[in-house]
């Protein structure tokens, strides 16, 4: 293979950085505000703030943020699928499913914007259950789920949808 052939991988490292502080502050101060159901909505809000720049129709972001993680509490909440006390497999799987939901609906928004969106699920759900299991502590579970996220973000808006 040649040189010219060879493309290199590079990452957005303002962008990743930005998105795991707004991911971690929104977390932290949702949690401080607003507890269980609110952090949907603030993670969304500081989310926003970076992909504003980034994509068209970014304010959806905010109302699809919300709403997705007020679904996916609720599922969990539920205690059907989730012990109410769960060990780390239920807690891993408590963030998959809220991941899950969160980014489906997330997904709404981004596949007006990106091809290939659909990685975003994948990205939201793995990331959303490895940042719940607590195993980096409470405060940093926004910087887990962002770092995931953020970075399958940078990826993806390397496919802007052809208008």
């Amino acid at each position: 293979m040649t040189n010219d052939k060879i493309q290199r991988i590079t990452i957005d490292w303002a962008l990743l950085g930005q998105w795991i502080l707004a991911s971690t502050l929104g977390w932290v101060v949702g949690w401080i505000l607003s507890g269980d159901v609110g952090v949907g909505t603030v993670v969304g809000i500081t989310q926003w703030l970076v992909l504003r720049r980034e994509i068209g129709r970014a304010g959806w972001w905010i109302l699809a943020t919300a709403v997705g993680w007020t679904l996916g509490w609720a599922v969990v909440m539920a205690g059907v699928i989730v012990p109410p006390q769960p060990d780390l497999a239920g807690s891993m799987l408590a963030g998959a499913i809220i991941g899950l939901i969160v980014g489906l609906s997330q997904w709404l928004v981004l596949r007006l914007a990106v091809d290939q969106a659909g990685w975003w699920v994948l990205a939201s759900t793995i990331g959303w259950a490895v940042a719940m299991t607590g195993m980096i502590g409470w405060t940093l579970s926004g910087a887990a789920a962002g770092a995931l996220t953020g970075l399958m973000l940078d990826w993806l808006l390397r496919f802007p949808r052809q208008s």
